[in-house]
């Protein structure tokens, strides 16, 4: 039962979010971190398809985040920004339900850009940190489950991994772009 719930949900992830991000048992930020950039809300259009996403205000420092697909789906998350150097970045975690509790909500992590009505995201590649943990089982903490790798870092030690490779091209790729919906 465990797997038909998840299964959905990962199949959303994936094709939203342009390829299948890594997963995180714990959030990128803490609350010293975050950011409330209003520029953020809104509905934001992806280019290349019908995709959206709706950005609305959660608490002091979180976004609720709704994904709309062009086949009807619709996920929810909490999102929150935050920056780590020069660059910015997004958490998102997955809205979750009482019949959920046989899953563990994980966070996703991506590499945010925002610029008057453009908005890009490339989320942390799972494909990339698997290779890299293949070269080196100690970059990052983590655990392996079934042909899945699950990131059990701190809060810290994510900060650090990611702020390492924020530049790179392989880590955070090909982001996806939306413009603001009119």
């Amino acid at each position: 039962m465990t797997t038909i719930k998840l299964l959905p949900l990962l199949a959303t992830i994936c094709i939203f979010l342009f390829g299948c991000p890594i997963r995180s048992l714990s959030p990128l930020f803490h609350e010293k971190d975050l950011v409330s950039d209003q520029a953020l809300l809104g509905t934001w259009k992806n280019v290349e398809n019908s995709d959206a996403v709706t950005f609305e205000t959660s608490g002091r420092n979180s976004f609720l985040a709704l994904v709309h697909e062009d086949d009807g789906d619709s996920s929810k998350y909490e999102v929150q920004l935050g920056r780590l150097g020069e660059y910015w970045f997004a958490d998102w975690f997955p809205e979750t339900k009482a019949e959920d509790y046989q899953l563990i909500p994980t966070h996703l992590i991506s590499r945010v850009w925002l610029s008057g009505d453009s908005l890009r995201l490339s989320f942390l590649e799972g494909d990339w940190v698997e290779q890299v943990l293949n070269a080196d089982e100690t970059a990052v903490p983590h655990a392996r489950q079934t042909g899945s790798i699950i990131l059990t870092a701190s809060t810290e030690e994510l900060q650090k991994f990611v702020l390492r490779h924020a530049a790179d091209g392989k880590a955070f790729p090909d982001p996806g772009v939306f413009v603001r919906a009119k």
